[in-house]
């Protein structure tokens, strides 16, 4: 499934928003975006945010611009009294792990990533609601 320009829309420009976006705009063209969404914590017991999606165009790549959208994102987290910022990296996104790193980023190597989709949602949202 691909999301709809729609959803997109609702989700960004609603009255109340599911998600935000800081983009780095050059010459009326959009060169980079960090999309996100604010999460909680319960073992800090404070708010933080997920970064959903950092995207450079490649030309754009090695020009300050992806750590420029962190640190915006990083200012957005401190003005919401955010105790950290969480995403995902691919195992084989060599580029970007070391990007990450060089900003300051810690990448565990012992966590994975878990997933629940619609269907499987749908699932076991019907198996519980057969057991009331």
């Amino acid at each position: 499934m691909r999301a709809k320009e729609s959803d997109i829309k609702e989700a960004f420009f609603s009255p109340a928003p599911k998600a935000h976006a800081l983009v780095v705009v050059e010459a009326d063209q959009v060169i980079g975006i960090a999309t996100y969404y604010s999460i909680y914590s319960t073992f800090i017991a404070k708010p933080g945010i997920w970064l959903d999606d950092l995207y450079i165009y490649p030309q754009y790549r090695s020009k300050g611009i992806g750590e420029a959208l962190l640190s915006a994102l990083c200012n957005v987290a401190e003005e919401a009294g955010c105790g950290r910022i969480d995403w995902i990296v691919a195992q084989d996104n060599e580029q970007g792990k070391r990007f990450y790193e060089n900003v300051g980023a810690c990448i565990s190597e012992s966590v994975r990533h878990a997933r629940l989709d619609e269907a499987a949602i749908k699932r076991l949202a019907d198996k519980s609601r057969n057991k009331a």
